[in-house]
């Protein structure tokens, strides 16, 4: 578990990330279609790593909240990493099952939703206590 005050512990995977999402934004422009699916390709190509900094930042955001001690701030962080993952969970879903025939692009967006439900039941529903006594 990460310290609040530890400025190195965190930095340097937060500027590795942003670096590689930049890249990865950069390349998938700069190879986009014109003319492709939905006409302008940038904002459909820039979502999953707008969505993803988002997540990472709502995740530290939850780490600090929980470091401080605030019950009302993680429980909102906690809707929203939900959210937020459950976003790119269909964004990928939305992606890869045209790809995939029939029974395959079903198992898709299946699995997509027991993800969701899971995510949500994890997160929400099932109670911290529990978690932690098993842990100890």
């Amino acid at each position: 578990m990460m310290i609040a005050g530890d400025v190195r512990g965190w930095l340097l995977p937060q500027i590795v990330m942003a670096v590689a999402s930049a890249a990865a934004l950069a390349l998938a422009l700069w190879r986009q279609q014109p003319g492709g699916r939905g006409g302008s390709g940038g904002p459909a190509a820039a979502a999953p790593y707008a969505l993803l900094l988002l997540l990472l930042w709502c995740l530290r955001a939850f780490e600090r909240a929980a470091g401080a001690g605030d019950a009302a701030a993680q429980g909102r962080l906690r809707l929203a990493v939900w959210l937020l993952s459950s976003a790119l969970t269909v964004t990928f879903a939305a992606r890869v099952a045209p790809l995939m025939h029939g029974a395959a692009a079903v198992l898709v967006w299946a699995m997509s939703a027991a993800t969701i439900c899971g995510g949500f039941y994890m997160l929400d529903l099932f109670p911290l206590h529990r978690r932690l006594d098993r842990i100890n």
